[in-house]
């Protein structure tokens, strides 16, 4: 029964602490509070939390105050049992709680029973810790008198974890465009023992990376020890969304409109876009042209709709008349991008390519190519070809409408009837 020294530290100075923020931004890996504090005289004082001192994000603290001369910094000692040197707290030892003197706690070396031993992963008791100051003291020399300043810094323990979205659309024999709800929720997750609570919340999407050791900040987030955190004051079905803002210095922003209690050790939803949009399903084909390539494969399930508003990444999932027909993940997505969604290779109809060289020599090259794509669903479907080709290879296409040549590439956007096939005759010519 032994357990690391800094995590039995933890579970005897662990407590619910309130933190009231004036305003709470949150982005993907971080959240910046926002605080208003008075401050008077000669200097201003800020102890934080030790949980809240092991996810503060270095070089993130700063007070709004322009009277502000100097910030100096009161390190914390580097564990509660340096605090202890030469006292006595109780040690697991031998299968039972033993009354021990902590010698060197660099060392974890303690006298027990005038004996000295090094436990270097032993639990311990402390007999009381109420007044000890286990974080680091920030102090604000100043030169002003009473006035109202806003504290700020970022801690990597509230986070915009994941986005979730759904699309819900129904399964028709028609190819047509059909309107398919979407629904996207925030994860949001606090893992500090602070509860905040903000009139104002708004969540930032984007590529922000925050400079700090990432490495030693998971430690520190190792050592900190969960339990059941208080149910939310609210259920979460019946939130209000979060309503998109616009854009801000590249990233994306949406608002909560009402004060958000964010509780200790939890995981919150914040639905954020309830929207319908026009979605076509399509099975997709993509290759590299190529005048010696035979083969026969499957044809890729996709559904299309353009973005009505930015998009966070997060993971999608697509269902058909309320039945789960596949996962994918989605990247960030700009407003007014066609969003393309593959959910992998659809079940039964395939492609068969086959190739031939009609002419070869020195200086130019004749082939011909055929795709045949017969439909054996009990509905039409709409197909999309693409292969990527140099655009010097000039190509001759026969047989199906909806073929073009674009700089690059060549493509067809079809629809096949029940038990239709269609074939696609190309003959490419390349010099040399």
């Amino acid at each position: 029964m032994q357990k690391n020294l800094l995590t039995a530290t933890l579970i005897l100075s662990s407590a619910l602490i309130s933190a009231r923020a004036s305003e709470l931004n949150i982005y993907p890996s971080f959240a910046e509070v926002r605080e208003t504090v008075q401050v008077s005289g000669s200097k201003y004082e800020w102890t934080p939390n030790a949980d809240l001192s092991q996810f503060l994000i270095p070089g993130s603290l700063e007070l709004s105050d322009p009277s502000v001369t100097s910030l100096s910094l009161q390190a914390a000692p580097p564990s509660l049992l340096t605090m202890y040197e030469g006292k006595e707290v109780k040690v697991w030892f031998h299968e039972t709680f033993v009354v021990a003197t902590v010698i060197k706690a660099e060392l974890f070396l303690f006298k027990i029973d005038g004996e000295y031993i090094q436990l270097p992963n032993v639990e311990v008791l402390f007999p009381n810790i109420d007044g000890i100051r286990y974080a680091p003291t920030y102090t604000w020399q100043r030169t002003g008198g009473n006035t109202n300043a806003t504290l700020q810094y970022a801690t990597a323990a509230v986070a915009w974890n994941n986005t979730r979205y759904t699309l819900n659309s129904t399964d028709s024999s028609s190819t047509d465009s059909k309107t398919s709800s979407l629904v996207a929720w925030a994860e949001i997750s606090n893992q500090s023992s602070i509860v905040y609570e903000a009139p104002k919340t708004t969540l930032f999407a984007g590529d922000v990376q925050p400079r700090y050791d990432q490495e030693a900040l998971q430690q520190s987030q190792n050592r900190n020890i969960a339990f059941n955190a208080p149910v939310p004051t609210s259920p979460i079905a019946n939130r209000p969304r979060v309503v998109s803002s616009g854009e801000v210095g590249g990233l994306q922003r949406f608002e909560y409109p009402q004060p958000l209690r964010l509780e200790a050790k939890s995981n919150l939803s914040l639905p954020f876009i309830r929207t319908s949009v026009e979605t076509r399903r399509i099975l997709e084909y993509n290759n590299n042209f190529d005048t010696r390539s035979n083969f026969k494969t499957a044809l890729f399930r996709t559904y299309r709709f353009v973005a009505q508003q930015g998009l966070p990444a997060g993971i999608m999932t697509v269902r058909e008349n309320n039945q789960l027909v596949g996962q994918t993940d989605l990247a960030n997505t700009a407003k007014d991008t066609i969003v393309k969604i593959n959910l992998g290779k659809d079940f039964d109809i395939k492609i068969n390519r086959s190739a031939q060289i009609l002419q070869r020599t020195s200086k130019i090259e004749r082939a011909k190519i055929i795709f045949t794509i017969k439909n054996t669903k009990t509905r039409a479907v709409n197909i999309r070809m693409v292969e990527t080709l140099d655009d010097d290879i000039k190509l001759e296409a026969s047989g199906a409408a909806g073929f073009r040549r674009v700089p690059g590439a060549f493509t067809l956007e079809s629809e096949i009837g029940v038990g239709k096939t269609l074939t696609l005759t190309l003959l490419s010519t390349e010099k040399f």
